[in-house]
């Protein structure tokens, strides 16, 4: 999710975790976000999202796509038309 799109940034800019964090936050709060353990504060993931030099808008646009697919995958099972027998008069 959040955290695999920061760490593939990171990874892509070949950037360690030390050199994003400078100034930034502590490297085991971005360890733990990477990770996703953690989510970070709305100012927190600017600031890094700014430091990876990421769009902003490409990163929220990958989350929502990742988040429609899964609540599309569930919703399968969930929004399954159900099926009515006839019930004849007695």
């Amino acid at each position: 999710m959040l955290g695999n799109c920061l760490k593939k940034a990171r990874q892509k800019n070949a950037l360690s975790q030390e050199e994003v964090c400078t100034n930034i936050c502590s490297v085991r709060q971005l360890s733990r976000i990477e990770n996703n353990q953690s989510l970070p504060s709305l100012e927190l993931f600017i600031l890094l999202v700014n430091e990876l030099d990421v769009d902003t808008f490409e990163v929220m646009q990958t989350l929502t796509n990742q988040l429609i697919g899964k609540k599309t995958n569930m919703s399968i099972y969930a929004c399954k038309k159900p099926s009515y027998s006839k019930v004849e008069d007695s």
